[in-house]
């Protein structure tokens, strides 16, 4: 019995969907640690400016989103593994260089690199993960959760390993994750690289219609404003608060902490969101998150004290949760074609969030102080859940004019 439970076993672990899914825990982890890595590179070594520190972050979003809008497409011609090993090798490379820059000025031209080739390795692992998944229902839901859950993982780990990395030596916090990359490379080449169309299964014959059509639309615009809100948070606070926990006399060790617990609050949304399906269509489980997530930033932006810091960070991480989810998930759901262009698409939105959160909090925090940026955050989110609310009731009113659909239509959609 042992003999036949093992080899069972095996083949679940190393399926080509957990392998794309352990893939995106290790890129993250190692993301997370080179992202934390150039901040204190500026801060402590190159003696950057506030609204450099920013800059760091902006010029690396500007070339991701840039990227996304192109990469997925590209993998839809060309193939996934092609695209995801190729920006492997790239990442490896430029991340060993960072380093050994003595200025910052070198640092911020490479960054639009770094993140150009970032863009070739999301959009097709996600559309990748969703065309290993056999059917697009459950199925997906559990696989894009698991997914979420583990790339989640990765960036909260990494900050921490960095902190303790950053008193050994500080090239260590960009030379390990780029060995990580390179050796992701040998993990990703045993998957399937071919396109495998299938039809609709079991679970998505029913009321696929209606979720492609404008309620199905409706909810993806307002997941991916959402999304746009909740991101420009997380770079605010991933590209000045580093500036602001040395300026208030935290230790790198804390400061990685901190981080480590708004990745905590995106991974709760995450866990939950993968057993738990009755925030689809739906407007309000968003717009409680991105409230919640205006009051953290809020939070941030007044206080000293380490508790208060990581209650806020744990709302703002619970807000780019489940954003993050329902931008994906609509992107996805019930698509059988074109899902790199969708998924990059989707990347591409969270980038410019990226980027705007750090360009607006770096100048911010040059003209102003190191807390201005978390106020723009904190209005940020209920800026777009005023937007969101507005698509929503003209939808409402549209709806009202056009006739009734049909029986069977896709699942609930109230407020």
């Amino acid at each position: 019995m042992g003999r036949l439970l093992l080899p069972n076993l095996y083949d679940r672990l190393f399926a080509p969907p957990r392998r794309v899914i352990a893939a995106a825990f290790v890129m993250d982890h190692s993301l997370a640690m080179v992202g934390l890595a150039v901040q204190w590179l500026g801060v402590y070594i190159l003696d950057a400016p506030n609204l450099v520190l920013g800059l760091f972050a902006t010029f690396s979003s500007a070339g991701y989103t840039a990227g996304c809008l192109i990469s997925g497409s590209l993998s839809d011609r060309h193939g996934r593994k092609r695209s995801v090993v190729a920006a492997c090798l790239v990442i490896a490379c430029l991340w060993s260089v960072l380093p050994r820059l003595g200025s910052w000025r070198l640092v911020l031209a490479v960054m639009p690199f770094s993140g150009f080739a970032m863009a070739f390795f999301w959009p097709p692992l996600q559309a990748w993960l969703a065309e290993l998944t056999p059917r697009n229902g459950r199925q997906l839901t559990r696989n894009l959760g698991l997914f979420n859950i583990m790339w989640c993982a990765g960036l909260m780990i990494g900050p921490v390993v960095t902190g303790y990395l950053w008193s050994i030596r500080y090239r260590l916090g960009f030379v390990a994750p780029a060995w990580a990359v390179l050796l992701l490379m040998a993990w990703l080449l045993p998957i399937p690289g071919t396109l495998r169309r299938t039809g609709a299964g079991p679970e998505e014959a029913v009321g696929s219609e209606a979720a492609e059509g404008p309620e199905g639309d409706l909810y993806l615009w307002i997941a991916r404003i959402g999304n746009f809100a909740a991101w420009f948070a997380c770079g605010t606070i991933l590209a000045m608060f580093p500036k602001l926990g040395h300026q208030l006399g935290l230790d790198p060790v804390v400061v990685g902490w901190l981080l480590f617990i708004y990745r905590l609050g995106q991974l709760a949304m995450f866990v939950y969101t993968r057993y738990e399906h009755r925030w689809q269509y739906r407007l309000w489980p968003l717009l409680a998150v991105q409230f919640a997530g205006a009051g953290g930033m809020a939070a941030v932006a007044c206080t000293r004290s380490r508790v208060v810091f990581a209650v806020g960070f744990a709302a703002a991480g619970m807000c780019a949760g489940l954003t993050y989810v329902g931008s994906l998930f609509y992107a996805l759901h019930r698509r059988t074609a074109d899902r790199g262009r969708a998924s990059g698409f989707h990347e591409a939105i969270l980038g410019s969030g990226i980027l705007a959160g750090p360009l607006v909090g770096g100048v911010l925090a040059q003209w102003l102080n190191l807390r201005a940026p978390f106020w723009a955050a904190c209005l940020v989110m209920p800026a777009a859940g005023a937007v969101q609310i507005g698509l929503f009731l003209r939808d409402r009113r549209r709806g009202a004019t056009r006739p009734l659909a049909p029986p069977g239509g896709s699942g609930e959609s109230s407020p």
